[in-house]
């Protein structure tokens, strides 16, 4: 199969699998170039959700003297995928007409500037919408691909496995109102057999907050522009979305900031407004000799578990029953923040404390929640165990690890005990 590009002329070897690239006939209003449109290299679905298959080694060739090269199909799939993401121009409208086109096309790989926010222009305040689609409701969790995973395992050196959700039955005094757990065992008698039956509310404990859980509450929308009926009427955004495309796998990244604040005599109050900023967790970060990748799984450990750990019934009772709200340490709520966050690229955040950011929440216009998770699609873990992992992390003077978790497969869920595992 062969297709002509201005004075290029591409031939293009046969697919292992018999797929072709289908090309646009040639458009007199764009001056004889010709449109490249990615149908069948890989499924549209894929497409959509950034997940692109393993394409075989077959040599695309240009007649261009510059481009007298040997390119594979996953390069050039690479391309296509740039062709098809915003906020880069549709599919159609983008032409490769020469050599500085492609090498432009290649300097367009990097996420969209900070600045370039919000994507969809006559949507709320900060969104990536479009980013991975129109109809994407994986998020950033498409950072997560094959790739990551087999450069996530390099990260397993002592086979150290750290289980990272906290008892279903903690807190103490679940916040916020919610349920606590409840499980009923039920003997089949006169057989020897139980089954147990559990109720619970899944944002009790140690959680993943998914994109159906916090809109923005100005605009009354979440992750891609879905709306609240749709909550109810499909499963549109739900965890089922993460479960089907792997879960949450990939390299993570722990910042330990109670260890550090404590190492600096500072005394960390957990469950008080607390709010820690950036130049805080860009020291702890220098002191652990952290570095960031695209796609890294981010937790930050506060101290907030091991002190509600330590706290009496009626402590807990108190505190999560107090007049006006909880109020609890966490990330400061701001622009630079959220910057920073945007910068590194990260797949997910985590943290154990009740909120990731600062309770109560003081901004509006920079409010972590709305903007992580109805804006990025940006998974928000809360009250994740990391003691036993802090521990370890210090213990062998390593702060990244391979990091699991498949949430619970309900299609429509709004959030999940993550079922994390982190291993050394």
């Amino acid at each position: 199969m062969a297709f002509g590009v201005g004075k290029m002329a591409f031939g293009v070897g046969k697919m292992a699998n018999g797929r072709k690239c289908v090309v646009r006939e040639p458009n007199p209003d764009t001056t004889g170039f010709t449109s490249i449109i990615p149908i069948l290299l890989t499924r549209p679905q894929d497409w959509r959700s950034g997940r692109r298959k393993t394409i075989p080694w077959t040599a695309l060739r240009f007649a261009d003297s510059r481009l007298s090269c040997l390119l594979t199909f996953w390069a050039f799939d690479i391309i296509l995928d740039i062709l098809n993401r915003q906020p880069v121009k549709a599919v159609h409208d983008v032409q490769i007409t020469s050599f500085e086109s492609i090498l432009l096309l290649m300097m367009n790989t990097k996420t969209p500037s900070f600045e370039s926010l919000p994507l969809q222009k006559d949507g709320p305040r900060g969104n990536a919408w479009g980013l991975f689609g129109k109809d994407d409701q994986l998020g950033m969790l498409n950072r997560l691909t094959p790739e990551t995973t087999i450069a996530a395992t390099k990260e397993i050196v002592h086979g150290i496995r750290i289980a990272t959700d906290w008892s279903m039955d903690q807190p103490k005094t679940p916040c916020f109102n919610r349920q606590p757990l409840h499980q009923r065992i039920h003997h089949k008698a006169p057989r020897t057999v139980n089954d147990d039956i559990i109720t619970l509310n899944t944002q009790t404990s140690t959680q993943w907050d998914g994109f159906r859980h916090f809109g923005y509450q100005d605009h009354k929308v979440y992750f891609n522009g879905c709306k609240q009926d749709e909550i109810h009427n499909s499963t549109r955004n739900g965890l089922q979305v993460w479960v089907e495309n792997g879960g949450v796998v990939g390299r993570g990244v722990l910042l330990d900031y109670a260890s550090w604040a404590e190492s600096q005599g500072r005394t960390v109050l957990t469950h008080e407004y607390n709010p820690i900023p950036l130049s805080d967790l860009k020291k702890v970060a220098e002191a652990q000799s952290v570095t960031f990748k695209p796609s890294d799984i981010l937790f930050i450990r506060t101290g907030y578990v091991r002190n509600a750990n330590s706290s009496s019934h009626e402590e807990a009772s108190a505190y999560a029953n107090q007049p006006g709200g909880v109020s609890a340490i966490g990330v400061e709520s701001c622009e630079e923040v959220l910057r920073w966050l945007w910068e590194n690229e990260f797949a997910a955040v985590a943290g154990d404390q009740p909120a990731f950011e600062a309770l109560p929440f003081n901004s509006t216009t920079h409010w972590l929640h709305e903007w992580l998770l109805a804006g990025w699609g940006l998974p928000i873990g809360e009250l994740f165990d990391l003691e036993k992992l802090a521990i370890a992390c210090k213990q062998y003077n390593k702060y990244t690890f391979f990091f699991s978790s498949m949430p619970v497969h309900v299609p429509g869920g709004v959030a999940s005990p993550p079922n994390g595992v982190a291993i050394l």
